[in-house]
């Protein structure tokens, strides 16, 4: 908005925000509220799952596997709890119906659930109450949702859905989504082209239909909108549907088609929102059988706008994984060994790196964000990239045949999006890239809660100086430890700033000629 670019001059930020009541007023406005989940804990270990019916559990701060455990043929999917203590994992191959719960403390399998046919995707709700289930086969001509209790881990209500082909073999569901209240469940019906909202209080079931097979449903950040994948077909481009979740209809507000110059083959396939949920990402991927899609639509969430359609050297792409900084999104896909790294404030791709001998499906980061760990299709292995100088730097052996699936570690309720309550802790990259992802903004007339990126300027002393390049509001109220502060005279402390080792920081904002908002640091101290 028009808005957001006067706040580039500190001396328009000190007037308009210290003494404009119906600036702040738009500003509370436009931030809304959103449901508190759980308290969300990072689990010890990652989880690589294989599709042979193994999940195999590594320890990052050896690289090694510390247990093997047996899940279900098909068990590429899963889901951990926000409080980090168990693993849910569907087995989605043929003749399949269990879906295998995993203690992540003890490192065992404590149940097998009978869920129906062919679980799919279990994704546990965010207050950790419920998992959800939908599947990929029929059971009895219908399909059917379950959902699994986690305090008793046995299924505590099941939904028979009827279909308009009740003897249809293809893929009949794909992915699922929680309402960040852990109400709503919304899950997808391929046989009629549905999207289908269950209530979780009543257990009441609408079906909405769709122009085309329905792949990914992704709540917005502020909870107040869903934005759905559709993969299109012969007379449907595909495209992402928006639908209004503040109303109780849950109208269509927007169809936002995917750009297809240049591609030669398109499927809609996943699609998520940036950390800092000002842009929605879709990927194109391609068919089953002719996996060579490579563009990532870039949109505006406020305007609904296309900004940017990128190209990538990964073909066949299905995901674009926020890292827990919010600065880049790694690239995953169906077709080669390539990811590509996308810098999200310069919506570019800066990098592609070839990886192992197959496909790269999926990737998990370490909680402070210096590691990411990617699964390889085909050689069945788990692969450490160093984020920091975007490297492979080791290979770590799990299964080592084709079939690796999903990289867990943190709840996530979609699977390239991250728990934003999380990361309070600011970093800085070699570079001097400084990205701070929450600053609570004492103004004179109220709070507001912001996020912001600064770059390192060069100076004739030996001053450290930050330039603000980049800034917007965060939609959520609720105070977490390690937030940086802004007082209202622009005095910015930062308690826990991440460069190898963690460091507290003062800044006080400097005059600048140019109107740039600029901060020197006064004081700081390695914790």
């Amino acid at each position: 908005m028009a808005f957001f670019s006067f706040l580039t001059n500190i001396n328009t930020m000190k007037n308009i925000i210290h003494s404009s009541r119906a600036l702040i007023g738009l500003f509370f406005l436009m931030a809304g509220m959103v449901p508190a989940v759980a308290e969300v804990i990072w689990p010890d270990y990652l989880i690589h799952l294989h599709g042979s019916g193994h999940a195999y559990l590594v320890d990052p701060l050896t690289d090694t596997v510390v247990a093997d455990l047996e899940t279900g043929q098909g068990g590429t999917l899963g889901s951990t709890t926000p409080d980090g203590s168990k693993v849910y994992v569907g087995a989605a191959a043929s003749g399949e119906n269990i879906v295998t719960v995993i203690d992540l403390k003890k490192r065992v399998v404590t149940a097998r659930v009978e869920t129906g046919s062919r679980p799919k995707h279990p994704l546990v709700s965010p207050d950790g109450q419920w998992v959800g289930i939908n599947h990929w086969g029929l059971d009895n001509g219908q399909l059917r949702v379950s959902f699994i209790d986690t305090a008793t881990d046995t299924v505590a209500k099941e939904i028979a859905l009827n279909v308009a082909e009740p003897e249809a073999t293809k893929v009949a569901s794909m992915h699922n989504a929680w309402s960040l209240d852990s109400r709503w469940f919304y899950t997808l019906d391929r046989i009629d082209n549905q999207l289908i909202v269950i209530d979780s209080h009543n257990w009441s079931v609408t079906e909405i239909e769709v122009a085309s097979p329905p792949h990914y449903p992704v709540p917005s950040p502020n909870g107040q909108e869903l934005w759905l994948i559709l993969e299109g077909n012969e007379t449907n481009t595909p495209k992402t549907v928006v639908y209004d979740l503040t109303k109780a209809d849950m109208p269509m507000i927007a169809q936002l088609e995917m750009p297809l110059v240049g591609e030669e083959v398109v499927e809609g396939h996943h699609g998520n929102f940036t950390q800092d949920g000002r842009y929605f990402m879709m990927c194109s991927r391609g068919p089953g059988d002719n996996l060579k899609g490579r563009a990532v639509a870039i949109f505006d969430t406020q305007t609904k706008v296309l900004v940017r359609r990128l190209t990538t050297a990964s073909t066949g792409i299905g995901h674009t994984y926020n890292t827990p900084n919010g600065r880049y999104a790694v690239v995953t896909n169906y077709g080669n060994n390539v990811i590509s790294i996308i810098d999200i404030a310069q919506k570019t791709v800066i990098k592609d790196l070839a990886i192992g001998t197959g496909r790269m499906g999926h990737i998990a980061f370490t909680q402070e964000g210096h590691y990411g760990y990617i699964s390889n299709s085909l050689d069945g292995s788990l692969y450490k990239l160093d984020m920091e100088k975007l490297e492979v730097i080791k290979e770590i052996a799990t299964n080592g045949s084709p079939g690796a699936g999903q990289v867990l570690n943190v709840w996530t309720n979609v699977f390239e999006e991250l728990p934003r309550s999380l990361f309070t802790e600011a970093t800085i990259s070699q570079d001097g890239f400084l990205h701070i992802p929450r600053i609570r903004y004492k103004t004179l007339l109220g709070e507001m809660l912001l996020w912001a990126n600064f770059t390192l300027v060069p100076t004739d002393d030996n001053r450290m100086l930050f330039e603000m390049v980049d800034f917007g509001v965060l939609s959520d109220k609720d105070e977490f430890a390690g937030e940086a502060t802004l007082s209202a005279e622009l005095a910015l402390h930062i308690p826990m700033v991440r460069r190898e080792t963690l460091y507290w920081a003062n800044l006080q904002p400097v005059p600048s000629a140019d109107d740039k908002l600029r901060f020197k640091v006064v004081g700081a101290g390695e914790l």
